[in-house]
């Protein structure tokens, strides 16, 4: 019979390595996800920008959904937490599987680049979690729909910004102020 020459510490190094494997790639995922939040979106524009007669109005942002918009006066947004949580899983789910195929790729390749990965990804989720709690608690509103917003239009009326302005719609007071002072 021969010996086992595996140490328990060969043994906690495998298992830190198959923590490391599975939860890598969440990790990422979860962490693109939420910086798609703060970072990656479109403008939507609304048929209350045709119609500017009692005030200027903003467009709304999001990626895929318009979750947030703009308040005209200062850096406060009005936001939507639930539709922003599906743009967040909408994002993770299509992310998962190429840092899964990553992580996988990577594994074949060294399992120091995948513990390093994993603890990369765990640092970014920390530090985008912290931006997102930052920027969501002390400039943003909570509201049920950012269509309830006085001189709103329905939410199903809001359409891509790039469509409705090729189409010959007028472009909302906030897309048109940026461009100005940029």
């Amino acid at each position: 019979m021969q010996a086992s020459s595996a140490s328990p510490r060969d043994a906690a190094s495998s298992k830190w390595f198959t923590v490391a494997a599975s939860a890598g790639p969440a990790l990422w995922a979860a962490s693109i996800a939420l910086a798609s939040a703060l970072f990656l979106g479109i403008t939507w524009w609304h048929p209350y920008c045709d119609h500017q007669s009692d005030g200027p109005g903003t467009s709304a942002y999001g990626f895929p959904l318009p979750y947030a918009q703009r308040d005209l006066v200062s850096w406060d947004f009005f936001y939507m937490p639930h539709v922003g949580l599906v743009n967040v899983a909408f994002v993770a789910l299509i992310a998962y599987p190429i840092f899964r195929w990553l992580f996988r790729w990577g594994a074949s390749r060294s399992k120091l680049l995948i513990r390093g990965a994993s603890l990369t990804g765990l640092v970014l989720f920390a530090l985008i979690g912290y931006a997102n709690v930052v920027v969501f608690s002390a400039l943003g509103f909570p509201v049920w729909s950012i269509a309830s917003l006085p001189g709103s239009d329905s939410y199903w009326s809001y359409r891509p910004s790039i469509i409705a302005i090729a189409s010959g719609h007028k472009e909302c007071f906030f897309a048109t102020f940026a461009k100005r002072h940029e």
